[in-house]
């Protein structure tokens, strides 16, 4: 064990002469939590938010074709509902875009 603390401490002498960066010349702090977000992560962390709390209720037919019900609204192919674009409506699913971010709701058994 003692050769192994060797090791350590012969490592701590070999780096003590190295040049450190003062505080003043640091660009950030290491330690310090960022709470910044870019725009792109806000809207992303809402679309996010918003697919999660997003209710699929019923899937209906029409003469217009099918519709589903989304929370309070009903909806038909290529409507909108908190960001969201309604692509596909079939017998049991609903397939919403926004942007990058795709996903499908499904009906509760």
């Amino acid at each position: 064990m003692t050769g192994r603390m060797g090791e350590i401490v012969k490592k701590f002498y070999q780096f003590s002469d190295v040049q450190q960066v003062d505080v003043h010349e640091l660009v950030k702090n290491p330690f310090e939590l960022e709470t910044a977000y870019s725009v792109e992560q806000i809207a992303d962390r809402k679309e996010k938010r918003n697919a999660n709390e997003m209710q699929l209720l019923c899937i209906m037919q029409s003469e217009q074709g099918n519709c589903c019900m989304i929370d309070d609204r009903i909806l038909y192919e290529g409507n909108s509902i908190k960001g969201f674009k309604v692509c596909q409506i079939s017998d049991s699913t609903v397939s919403l875009e926004s942007g990058d971010l795709e996903i499908t709701l499904k009906l509760s058994e």
